[in-house]
């Protein structure tokens, strides 16, 4: 009797280890291009702890990436600082709301200009502002403040619901995720492209200034808006061109590639002003890159592109076994960019 069951454990194992190098084949082959010109640069921070990845930039004063998220469980929203040459997480804070309660958002991305550190968040119509140097001045596991938000909404409905964002010279850049059903966005900005292509989500610029303390530096009125693809998590610029990282479910990500000087531009009313709309459709795409599913924010670091990604968190746990728990560094070069 004995003898038998140990025959069907072993048999249940030997399934078992087929189905898991099935689905590690499935997920790895497909983008083996991407495993091979990349190399493993550090483990993404505390993926057994509940935290879901999300947010990501890099700040070279520090050597440190940046990275946020949201639990899993509910709890406080986290942000991490990662040293570049090491691995190491050097620093992480737990975000608060302004009335001192825990801010459990969807923390979708993260980027920083000057004293200001700016949180997307994913569920509402604004941007969370926090003070940067009490955040590099920050014990491990301390708390921080929000000292304000940045509404992305105007008095005649329209709106950015902002997913990712990107600090590019003095300007910062608010991008939107689209997925229907529930993930839309304003009606005016699904869009045909001049070039045919289903538009269904802006990125909108908006210049910083010293100036500015009452809205954080960022000036309200946007100067130039982007026409983007749908299931866009993450953005960033290398000279002309524009990334953007494009996921959803277990379906392989796509970083695609836009020369921004070879975009068709037009007028248009966004946030009730009227900007250069620039078409990020097929007439302007230079490269797409297939990566594994679950991409979110990214950043280019000499010449590198550093994906976060989400799918070795707890929440979704089959990055565990593919790889995902490492951030991997590309060389950009091998794609001919």
């Amino acid at each position: 009797m004995l003898k038998k069951t140990f025959k069907v454990l072993i048999s249940i194992v030997l399934v078992l280890a087929i189905i898991l190098l099935g689905a590690v084949g499935y997920f790895k082959l497909p983008v083996n291009e991407y495993y091979k010109n990349s190399e493993k640069a550090f483990v993404i921070p505390e993926l057994d702890s509940g935290y879901v990845p999300q947010g990501f930039c890099f700040d070279i004063t520090q050597n440190t990436f940046l990275a946020t998220g949201y639990m899993k469980d509910g709890s406080a929203s986290p942000v991490f600082a990662v040293d570049k040459d090491s691995g190491n997480t050097v620093r992480k804070v737990l975000l608060k709301n302004q009335d001192g309660t825990n801010y459990t958002g969807h923390a979708g991305g993260i980027a920083f200009w000057k004293n200001y550190l700016y949180v997307a968040d994913g569920g509402e119509h604004a941007i969370y502002v926090f003070d940067y140097e009490q955040f590099k001045n920050a014990d491990y596991g301390e708390e921080l403040l929000c000292i304000g938000t940045f509404s992305t909404e105007t008095a005649n409905g329209d709106y950015i619901k902002p997913s990712c964002v990107e600090v590019k010279d003095n300007s910062l850049i608010i991008g939107e995720f689209y997925r229907e059903p529930q993930y839309n966005t304003h009606d005016s900005h699904k869009i045909t492209t001049p070039n045919g292509d289903k538009n269904t989500a802006l990125a909108v610029v908006f210049n910083l200034e010293d100036s500015l303390t009452d809205t954080f530096g960022i000036n309200p009125t946007p100067v130039v808006a982007f026409s983007m693809r749908e299931q866009v998590q993450g953005m960033t610029f290398d000279g002309s061109k524009v990334y953007l990282s494009t996921s959803w479910g277990l379906s392989f990500s796509h970083i695609y590639v836009y020369d921004i000087e070879k975009a068709q531009t037009e007028s248009a009313t966004v946030l009730e002003t009227t900007v250069p709309l620039a078409y990020l459709d097929r007439s302007c795409l230079v490269k797409d890159i297939k990566v594994p599913p679950m991409s979110e924010e990214m950043a280019i670091v000499d010449g590198k592109l550093y994906i976060n990604c989400e799918s070795a968190s707890t929440k979704y746990i089959f990055g565990k076994f593919t790889g995902g728990k490492w951030c991997y560094a590309t060389d950009l070069s091998k794609y001919g960019l």
